[in-house]
């Protein structure tokens, strides 16, 4: 008796098939679309998937995902925000010029120079800046450092604009142009003396170039504005703790930006006058996070601080910190 066969299995229909493809495909392209167009709507996805929150998951674990064992403390995590943030680089030629619109419309200025005397290069970051700053006002500038490709023309931006915090080096200005000098003298010394209460050695930190005099000028000269000076104020010199100075949080616990400063001891460690390698050393570093996201910046910061900001950071987020 011959055997009976077995039947084949029963493909399903071309058109199942086809219809399953173009569902797949539409599911995967609106993945794509949200994750570029939409992140704060992905974060709110793929967190409850993921089963915690990608804000913190840097101070939770280490770079090898072990638990880590002394996690900088963080009562109150950023949660997820609905605004943009965006982040200008100014084509101001040889300089630094950053222009950052934060989510709930406050703005950061960070450095504003470029080569001297072109008037066309500052006219034209002005006109551009201002597409964005229509009220004259701005809310944090920020000056890593004394050299001229990135102070140039924040005199200028504290004549033209009303300013209301300002991070600045904790550096004197002794300028040898005389003119300068005397109007250097001529601030009370109620407003300079912040500089005298964080302890640097004035012999060693000062600078004598007369941009940043000019800019020196200007900012004690400015109405209504809050000076922090860019140095650790924290006396047990704690490396996983930041002052209270050294932290911008959002009203609403969305962004946060973190300033790492160097320590009162670094800076009486130097001699920065006429001396751009060392002034490039007192560059701090911020981080600004926001959804899920991290930018860094370094200002110039090379050989004199680098091991020591690594450190810092590797202490304060306990591992390394992805950005």
């Amino acid at each position: 008796m011959a055997t009976q066969g077995r039947k084949s299995a029963k493909k399903p229909p071309v058109a199942v098939i086809v219809t399953i493809f173009v569902i797949v495909l539409i599911i995967a392209i609106t993945l794509v679309v949200i994750y570029f167009a939409a992140p704060s709507v992905w974060n709110k996805i793929t967190e409850p998937l993921l089963g915690r929150n990608k804000q913190t998951e840097n101070s939770a674990t280490t770079d090898d995902n072990t638990p880590n064992p002394n996690p900088n403390p963080n009562p109150n995590p950023l949660v997820t925000g609905d605004g943009d943030l965006a982040f200008h680089m100014l084509d101001i030629g040889q300089g630094d010029w950053l222009l950052i619109i934060l989510p709930d419309g406050k703005e950061m200025v960070v450095d504003a120079g470029s080569k001297p005397g072109s008037t066309t290069t500052y006219n034209n970051a002005k006109t551009y800046m201002d597409t964005y700053i229509t009220d004259g006002q701005i809310d944090y500038v920020v000056l890593t450092h004394s050299d001229q490709d990135h102070v140039e023309y924040m005199d200028e931006l504290f004549n033209d604009y009303q300013v209301s915090n300002l991070y600045m080096p904790a550096l004197y200005s002794t300028p040898s142009n005389t003119s300068l000098s005397e109007q250097v003298a001529a601030i009370p010394t109620s407003k300079t003396q912040i500089l005298d209460d964080s302890g640097v050695n004035k012999t060693k930190c000062s600078i004598e170039t007369a941009t940043y005099a000019k800019f020196f000028i200007a900012a004690f000269n400015e109405p209504n504005c809050n000076i922090f000076l860019n140095i650790e104020l924290d006396t047990d010199n704690n490396p996983a703790t930041l002052d209270e100075h050294s932290v911008i949080t959002a009203s609403d616990n969305t962004y946060s930006i973190k300033f790492f400063f160097e320590s009162l001891a670094f800076y009486n460690n130097k001699k920065f006058s006429g001396d751009s390698h060392q002034i490039n050393g007192i560059s701090p570093t911020m981080i600004i996070e926001y959804n899920g996201r991290r930018i860094v910046l370094t200002g110039d910061a090379n050989e004199e601080n680098e091991p020591d900001m690594v450190a810092r950071l590797n202490s304060y987020y306990g591992g390394v910190v992805d950005c």
